[in-house]
């Protein structure tokens, strides 16, 4: 009877640890969505295969020869160059 008893509370005991996790991970993703834009900072938005960028608001092309962010061998490359562009820097 004891060795129910105990098997019992671990499963109790490892579902609530595991739903906790769960939880976190949601306040985390939920958070992190206005975090840059609520301190003041620019917030760039690239997507793969778009030639375009998002500032802020605004939609903006990333340049004139339609370069865009592409995954390559499992790696991601953006341009750089727009991105330092568009936060005010110069390349």
């Amino acid at each position: 009877m004891t060795a129910n008893i105990k098997k019992t509370m671990a499963f109790i005991i490892a579902a609530v640890m595991v739903c906790l996790a769960f939880a976190g991970i949601v306040v985390w993703n939920t958070q992190t969505d206005n975090a840059f834009a609520a301190n003041g900072e620019t917030v760039i938005t690239l997507q793969i295969d778009n030639p375009e960028m998002t500032v802020g608001d605004d939609t903006l092309s990333i340049d004139d020869s339609g370069t865009a962010s592409v995954i390559v061998d499992d790696r991601t490359l953006v341009p750089v160059r727009a991105i330092i562009e568009a936060v005010g820097g110069t390349a």
